[in-house]
Order: structure tokens, then C-alpha cells, then sequence
């Protein structure tokens, strides 16, 4: 598919989760053995101030590992992406990001002790990391999910039978703090609504619902 069609069918998409995936899976291919120069760097960290990729890296190598693993994360290759920054981490040992996108990788793989132990590292780095914090809520939430009790009991998620018992109260309270990291972002408010609809608190899961579609409809 070329880049016109490729534009062509995210347009015509009305899934824009799924739309952004495509773009960025284009992109990332086409950056699969991608070697910048720290000036390149040091222009994309001014160009997106908001992404944390860019942020305090040490060397050319460092960066790639780092792209490697954000890459291989969002193609669902986590075990690769773990080892990526586990290498990257070996370089520099002070990196944030690369606490966040090792945490993740663990998450997805519903490693919890590991995947907590990497963000809270991350936001012990950089207090006001809005990723890190929402990916902390997002495992506390769906960390315990995975118990197998009776049918009437049982939702689907992922495929499997599971138990909503995850700890909310931590969820909550690392949601709170995204949320005051960044109030412009809906994606704190979003996982708060699924939270408070779960912990029966339906005021408030009618308000951060409504919130989130108000800063995604701008």
C-alpha cells in the first residue's frame, strides 16, 4: 500500500485508535534501522517537547535501542521490547522513558511486580511523567483481573474469563495524580470513568465520561 492509500484508508476509518495505529506502524517501518546524529536528536526533543523518547539521551545507540523497543511495543513484541531496554538501560541507567517502556512491555505481559517496579521508577525520575502515571493506573486496574471464579461472575476481556478485582483504589489515585499531570489529556479521565462505573460510583463515572468526550470532541 502506498502512502496516498494508506492516508486514504485512515480517513475513512472510524475507529481513530485504529487509524493512528496504521500511521504509526508505516511510520515506524519505514524507521526500522533509524540512525540519527544527537543534533537530529536534540531537534526532534525541540520539535516535541512533549515526548519523553527524545528526553536525556546519552548516544546514537542508546536512541536506537530506545526506538526499538517503543517499536516493537506497539507491534506487540514485548518480550523483545524488554530486552531492548533492558540494553538501553545498561547505557543509561537514568533514562525515564526507558523505565516507561520496559513497565509497559511488562504490563501487556501482566508481569505486575515488574511492570510497577519500572513505572514507579519512571515517575520516581520525573514526577510529572503523564504516560508513566496512566500506565501505572492502567496495571493497577487490571492487575488481580485474571482469577477464574463462576460464570455469573465472569466478564470477557481479552478473550478470557476474568474477575473485576483489580486494586482500584491504587488505580484511582495514580489516575488523579495523570490527570493533574496533564488536565488537557482525556485518556486520564477515560480510565477513571471505567473505574468509578466498576466501583459502583456512577456520578462520578458520568462526569469523567462526559469530561473525556469533551476534550476529545475539542
Amino acid at each position: 500500500m502506498s502512502f496516498f492509500d494508506l492516508i486514504k484508508s485512515c480517513l475513512g476509518e472510524k475507529d481513530h485508535y485504529l487509524a493512528d495505529r496504521k500511521l504509526l506502524n508505516h511510520l515506524y517501518d519505514l524507521t526500522e534501522d533509524i540512525n540519527l546524529s544527537m543534533e537530529d536528536i536534540a531537534c526532534l526533543k525541540n520539535d516535541n517537547p512533549k515526548s519523553m523518547l527524545y528526553v536525556d539521551v546519552t548516544s546514537e545507540e542508546e536512541f536506537k535501542l530506545r526506538h526499538h523497543a517503543m517499536r516493537c511495543c506497539l507491534n506487540r513484541d514485548f518480550q523483545t521490547a524488554i530486552e531492548s531496554s533492558k540494553t538501553a538501560l545498561g547505557m543509561n541507567p537514568d533514562a525515564a522513558y526507558l523505565f516507561y517502556i520496559r513497565g509497559k512491555a511488562y504490563t501487556s505481559l501482566c508481569m505486575w511486580d515488574e511492570g510497577i517496579k519500572d513505572l514507579q521508577k519512571a515517575i520516581e525520575l520525573k514526577p510529572d511523567y503523564f504516560r508513566a502515571c496512566l500506565e501505572l493506573g492502567v496495571l493497577y486496574f487490571n492487575k488481580g483481573l485474571y482469577e477464574k471464579l463462576g460464570d455469573k461472575n465472569k466478564v470477557k476481556m481479552g478473550g478470557k474469563c476474568i474477575k473485576l478485582s483489580g486494586d482500584f483504589k491504587k488505580a484511582e489515585e495514580t489516575l488523579l495524580k495523570a490527570r493533574d499531570t496533564d488536565p488537557t489529556r482525556p485518556e486520564s479521565y477515560e480510565l477513571l470513568w471505567r473505574i468509578y462505573y466498576f466501583s459502583g460510583k456512577q456520578y462520578l463515572a458520568k462526569q469523567n465520561s462526559e469530561k473525556a468526550m469533551k476534550l476529545k470532541n475539542g
